[in-house]
């Protein structure tokens, strides 16, 4: 029995250091990190424990954000826009308890730093959109959505190699609902765009 109450006290301990360092990891260290270490943070932080500030909100949201991507290739040039969060939606909708779900929250974590920098870029510079885009590119925040965009680029099946690469964040106010159809809703979209990034493949296509 001693034995017993000695390894439940080892594995709790154990599980609260982990949780606490995950914590402060999660909080006080740069967005931009793309380490091993900050990728396993993220995923045991952004399900479950990460503030979005839901809680706080009495009405439900009367529009929605979406993060979209699309690459340049020197034999095909760019891309088609397409909204890489759709699919991880779609998944966690029809299961919770997938591993779209835990890649859903990271979508939005990246969605919600870049509506922020572009928002803060716009205060600091107002119509000097050179400005802005310098800023924009050095950015932590953006340097973390370029690699994340670039993991995703990575994981299409015998694509062209990519050289560059742009995001953007659209707001659609108000969203499809199902009392009216959506033909008849006026909905206004504002639309971020970012500069163009460098793609930054990883090990296997770099040696290409």
């Amino acid at each position: 029995m001693k034995k017993f109450r000695y390894t439940v006290f080892i594995s709790c301990s154990f599980i609260l250091l982990f949780h606490i360092s995950c914590t402060l990891i999660f909080n006080f260290t740069t967005t931009a990190d793309n380490t091993i270490l900050q990728r396993v943070v993220r995923r045991y932080m952004l399900p479950v424990f990460s503030q979005n500030n839901k809680v706080f909100a009495p009405d439900p949201p009367g529009g929605k954000q979406q993060l979209w991507v699309r690459y340049h290739s020197i034999e095909k040039g760019w891309t088609k826009w397409f909204n890489p969060g759709k699919n991880l939606l779609d998944i966690t909708y029809t299961n919770r308890f997938s591993i779209a779900s835990v890649q859903n929250r990271v979508h939005e974590y990246v969605l919600g730093q870049l509506y922020s920098v572009h928002t803060l870029s716009s205060d600091y510079f107002k119509a000097d959109t050179a400005a802005a885009n310098d800023y924009l590119v050095k950015d932590k925040r953006c340097i973390m959505a370029r690699r994340y965009f670039s993991d995703i680029g990575d994981k299409e099946a015998n694509h062209p190699f990519f050289d560059k690469l742009q995001y953007k964040v659209m707001f659609i106010c108000p969203e499809e609902f199902s009392g009216k159809p959506y033909s008849e809703i006026k909905a206004d979209t504002t639309v971020f765009n970012f500069p163009e990034m460098k793609f930054t493949p990883s090990i296997k296509w770099a040696k290409r």
